[in-house]
């Protein structure tokens, strides 16, 4: 049985991050985050490993949601510098690459979404590159993909490597344990979450 001020369920990059924003707020408080499996065995350890700035929306441009995406963009840009700011700050060996990410499509749908993505990054003035096959072939090594387009903000890292890394520099009063799955919780004085 333990007390905390602070509890946190699942120590992906959400979580992780979380717990180590609210140790910053509140250094004197114990916050104890709480994963199912081991570290990096869900889906932040096994992604594509692309830290992007600007996010694809599917389907077509649509006008009325330009202050939306314009915020997004900006919560996305301010998470980019941070974790930019977490690797190089605490020396996190997760083949970190400023190299910006790619949006491809292999099918006439995919191709569709790939259309609305460049004319979403051409009305948001956001830097990309529209490429055909040949050029995709030229810069993946493979021809599997049917047009793309690139967009040169943004890292490509290890996920894996880079959970592991932002695990082991949480502040002091972060505790992590792992194969401690929640199966309940219940609210009374305070909430109470079984393992």
């Amino acid at each position: 049985t333990r007390r905390c001020r602070w509890a946190i369920i699942g120590a992906g990059f959400t979580g992780l991050a979380c717990a180590r924003r609210l140790a910053e707020i509140h250094p004197d408080d114990e916050i104890i985050l709480l994963e199912a499996r081991e570290l990096a065995q869900a889906a932040s350890g096994r992604n594509s490993g692309y830290a992007v700035a600007c996010s694809h929306f599917a389907g077509p441009f649509d006008p009325i949601g330009l202050s939306n995406y314009k915020r997004v963009n900006r919560i996305n840009h301010a998470g980019l510098e941070m974790l930019r700011q977490l690797v190089r700050s605490n020396d996190i060996d997760c083949q970190w690459h400023e190299q910006g990410f790619y949006h491809t499509a292999a099918d006439q749908q995919s191709l569709g979404e790939v259309a609305h993505f460049s004319d979403y990054l051409q009305r948001l003035d956001l830097p990309h590159t529209v490429l055909e096959p040949e050029q995709l072939q030229q810069r993946l090594g493979t021809g599997w993909y049917r047009g793309g387009v690139h967009v040169p903000i943004g890292a490509l890292a290890q996920p894996a490597s880079l959970v592991y890394g932002l695990a082991d520099t949480l502040p002091e009063n972060v505790t992590l344990h792992e194969n401690s799955p929640v199966n309940s919780i219940e609210q009374g004085h305070g909430w109470q979450l079984q393992l």
